[in-house]
């Protein structure tokens, strides 16, 4: 049973802002949780993102003592309202609070109270919902395609190029054949706009020269102006349009914290003279579309074209100090996004019940063992059990990896993005995602051949009868240990795979025909097995504390150039074909074998 919190935490608004934001102008309160009414919902945060808007819609929609604006991905953990189950995820508009009583019948909207369900985003970070497969990411999407409407060969301009939205918003324009250049406020910045993102040019505002920056990279003049900061950049560029040029007008951070209005030189001979169009806009106004820009950006990046990295700051109570922090520039990459210790130390587990002749059972405190018997009723072929153990562990591994960490001297980190491809199966009909690292399908395929082998030779050795084996992929982390014992290696999900090995007689007449159809029950067999993994990898599960720096190696193989999964170990044996399967037999000997890694 899930105890339901009593308790939960909240920032307020002490003081209204005047100038930069300080730590004395927010207060954390204690807050009692309510008890839920019929059709109520209770979540809790899982992150939260800090975003340049909060600082002038705090000044125009709060009043001293509110809770601090924004918005944070969320859970269900307790509900009585049955659409809304356990688990279930949103992302809501609930501000700078760990935990919120909703009743979705009755939903405000706006900036203040609304949700919206979370995107399907296969294995990607939750994160991303609040970042570019979010409000950012719509934003970008919306703001310069619709705005803007930018042709192929185009020149684009961004500024606030390296923040959550004008770091999408080059990307998207590069997609679509684009010369883009960007602002940022640091080398650094720049130098990861050109190397990573594909940004064609790119500046440090703070020390470039604005006028011949813009001569050197746009010639003959900018067709597209996409403004995050105006002020006095912004009125260079504009000066720096080709006739009839588009310009689409996001924010203006350069001038949140003025304590006086920022004066700049009259626009409206550039406008007249060139022609030009500039529109202001705020994302609601395409709701009616929210899902196709979330689906679009989401497609973008799983397909590679669009990079994504966030920064961390890890515990509630620094989200003040993430939130100057971002104002300040602090951070190089495009979102500012909280996660909570006690929430990733939450060790929920549920009853899985899914598939048949497919279990669930605890194994030894918080690790989780999930057996998975290939054959229903049939064996497989020897040179379909390779693919058969390579989707199934490429499946797992793919949920079970996250992009690289970059530190930086002050702790926080971004993560990079985790490339995957389809691959297509030779002997059995089956389509699946891998990560598209070679050195993890390296190991995958060298596990996955030796266990085949080890397969086929022991039906030789018995004169075709048929026979079974097992093969284990199992997380775990290190414990370090004090002199003179060794370190540990703890379990914490263990997937056991049992299959059984057959020969068909040959390919010709008939025999043709029952091998085609049993590729395609053994496609279907395996599709049913990856879209369980896939349901069971969503739910809310027990996974080890995000690491600091000096620990990361306990937790994650940092040994791969481009991505960054669980530590993990694959083993296999033989055995006779068995009439049952002894799960108590089977938990302590995979315990054994584990911590012996």
């Amino acid at each position: 049973m899930i105890d339901v919190p009593t308790k939960g935490k909240k920032y307020v608004l002490e003081h209204h802002f005047n100038g930069l934001p300080t730590l004395e102008n927010f207060k954390l309160v204690d807050v009692d949780i309510p008890e839920l009414q019929t059709g109520e919902i209770l979540v809790e945060a899982l992150f939260f993102s800090v975003d340049p808007y909060m600082r002038p819609y705090s000044a125009r929609l709060l009043q001293e003592g509110s809770t601090m604006i924004g918005s944070q991905v969320a859970k269900v953990v307790a509900t009585k309202n049955g659409e809304y189950p356990l688990g279930t995820r949103l992302v809501g508009y609930w501000g700078w609070s760990t935990h919120t009583v909703v009743n979705p019948s009755n939903v405000a909207t706006g900036m203040i109270g609304s949700f919206t369900h979370f995107p399907d985003i296969g294995s990607l970070s939750p994160s991303l919902g609040l970042g570019a497969i979010g409000m950012p990411g719509n934003t970008a999407y919306f703001g310069l395609l619709e705005i803007c409407q930018p042709k192929e060969g185009d020149v684009v301009v961004v500024t606030g190029a390296a923040g959550a939205v004008g770091s999408l918003v080059g990307q998207i324009a590069k997609i679509k054949g684009c010369y883009v250049i960007g602002f940022a406020g640091s080398d650094d910045k720049v130098k990861w706009l050109v190397d990573e993102l594909g940004f064609d040019k790119a500046y440090n505002y703070k020390t470039a020269d604005w006028d011949k920056s813009l001569k050197e990279a746009a010639p003959k003049g900018v067709d597209c102006y996409f403004d995050n900061v105006g002020g006095l950049l912004s009125t260079t560029i504009r000066n720096h349009m080709k006739d009839f040029g588009r310009i689409s007008v996001c924010g203006s951070i350069s001038t949140y914290n003025d304590k006086t209005p920022t004066m700049a030189p009259a626009c409206e001979a550039a406008f007249v003279f060139k022609q030009l169009k500039m529109e202001g806009f705020l994302v609601g106004r395409w709701m009616s579309r929210w899902m196709e820009g979330l689906s679009q950006m989401t497609k973008w990046i799983q397909e590679g074209k669009i990079k994504v990295r966030e920064t961390y700051t890890d515990g509630f109570e620094n989200m003040p100090q993430a939130f100057i922090d971002m104002l300040n520039g602090v951070n190089t990459g495009p979102l500012q996004s909280l996660h909570l210790d006690f929430l990733r130390e939450s060790k929920l587990t549920d009853e899985c019940s899914v598939l048949s002749r497919l279990s669930f059972t605890p194994l030894s405190g918080n690790c989780k063992l999930y057996k998975v018997t290939l054959f229903p009723s049939k064996a497989l072929e020897g040179r379909q059990v390779e693919e058969a153990v390579s989707s199934l562990f490429h499946t797992l591994l793919f949920h079970r990896t996250l992009g690289k960490f970059h530190y930086k001297q002050d702790g926080k980190y971004t993560v990079g993005t985790v490339g995957y491809e389809d691959t297509d199966c030779d002997f059995v009909d089956l389509t699946y995602v891998r990560c598209s690292s070679g050195e993890m399908q390296k190991i995958v395929h060298k596990e996955a051949t030796a266990f085949s082998e080890c397969l086929r030779s022991q039906e030789r050795e018995t004169q075709g009868q048929a026979r079974s084996g097992h093969i284990s992929l199992t997380f775990y982390q290190t414990k370090k240990a004090r002199w003179p014992f060794p370190s540990e290696n703890i379990p914490w999900e263990v997937w056991n795979l049992r299959m059984e090995i057959m020969t068909l007689a040959s390919e010709i007449g008939t025999e043709f025909i029952k091998r085609q159809l049993y590729r395609e029950k053994v496609g279907e067999l395996l599709a049913e097995k990856i879209l369980y993994i896939a349901e069971s990898m969503n739910r809310p599960s027990y996974v080890p504390k995000m690491p600091n720096q000096p620990e990361l190696d306990l937790i994650f193989d940092t040994s791969f150039v481009d991505i960054q999964p669980y530590l993990f170990k694959i083993s296999y044996g033989t055995s006779p074909v068995l009439g049952s399967f002894n799960m108590g037999t089977t938990v302590r000997r995979l315990l054994k074998d584990t911590l012996s890694i």
